[in-house]
């Protein structure tokens, strides 16, 4: 069976894709609320928010929200590349280069 937490994150994604970045941040939420540890929510979720504020369709505050879920998200599974490496572009994205390199160098 499916759980809730992916029906919510399936949804964020879908609002991500129809250029409706706010309420896909939210949904995110709305599955994390569920299962706090649910890295591949924090994953998408921090590249809509990083992508949304670094574009300027959300405001720049979100850029930050998204570098914390990154950073718990690798936190939560080390041994994933695609959160390092949504990270490090992220980061890069967003003008920060020195500490892009320094995360890239913790791969």
């Amino acid at each position: 069976t499916i759980q809730e937490e992916e029906i919510w994150h399936d949804y964020a994604l879908s609002l991500w894709f129809v250029q409706k970045p706010e309420a896909s941040v939210l949904h995110f939420q709305k599955a994390l609320a569920i299962n706090p540890q649910f890295t591949k929510a924090m994953n998408n979720m921090a590249c809509a928010a990083g992508l949304g504020a670094i574009t300027g369709v959300l405001p720049r505050d979100y850029y930050q929200h998204a570098i914390n879920a990154l950073d718990q998200a690798v936190r939560l599974e080390p041994g994933n590349v695609l959160y390092w490496r949504n990270a490090v572009a992220l980061m890069s994205a967003g003008g920060d280069e020195s500490r892009a390199v320094a995360t890239w160098q913790q791969l």
